[in-house]
């Protein structure tokens, strides 16, 4: 893909892509990779941590009540 968009090497591609100004010395901090079967155990534990919360019944007559048409 370098070779495609002309950079010899994935530094020379972020050295023409961000500015130098912006551009941190230090690396990322960043965790380990996880696997695809990681990935999935920690979005569907975030999930199981959403809350559905729908408006009471009489909140629901009064917004139909008022509602344009």
């Amino acid at each position: 893909m370098l070779d495609e968009l002309g950079f010899a090497s994935r530094a020379a591609l972020v050295d023409a892509a961000v500015p130098a100004a912006i551009r941190s010395a230090d690396g990322l901090d960043l965790p380990e990779a996880l696997s695809e079967e990681g990935v999935l155990a920690e979005l569907r534990s975030l999930a199981s941590k959403n809350v559905v919360k729908t408006p009471s019944s009489s909140a629901r007559a009064s917004t139909a009540r008022t509602r344009p048409r």
